[in-house]
């Protein structure tokens, strides 16, 4: 058990920093694209409303999403494929009393979804 979780540990950190860091690479090109159309527009127009080192200050703080998002994103890859390889494993093992708690499960994400639409919406209220 102890080789198992060291292989996991050796596995998942090794994922994360990679997806971090190309999350981080993303960022900083966003940042940069975001940075250099504000200088043409900062040319073009006559009206200096917000100046570049504003926009590049709200472009860092839209883009951190991306870094956070790189890492749980290949899971909508793996997740589908995963909980099919877990069904199959628990009919074989335990039989068809599995399906009730397969079953349990998907309601539970079911009800996480909902709940986080309705958390996100009463956040959206507070934000107004």
């Amino acid at each position: 058990i102890v080789l198992c979780g060291g292989v996991i540990l050796l596995c998942s950190h090794s994922y994360y920093f990679d997806t971090w860091r190309k999350g981080m690479q993303v960022r900083i090109s966003m940042i940069a694209a975001i940075y250099s159309k504000s200088l043409r527009l900062a040319s073009y127009s006559s009206s200096a409303a917000l100046s570049s080192g504003c926009i590049v200050n709200i472009a860092s703080n839209d883009t951190e999403r991306l870094v956070i998002a790189a890492v749980p994103l290949l899971y909508l890859f793996w997740g589908p494929i995963e909980s099919i390889f877990v069904l199959v494993v628990g009919l074989y093992t335990v039989g068809s009393a599995f399906w009730a708690g397969y079953i349990l499960l998907a309601i539970f994400i079911g009800i996480q979804f909902f709940l986080g639409k309705k958390f996100a919406m009463l956040r959206s209220k507070i934000a107004k």
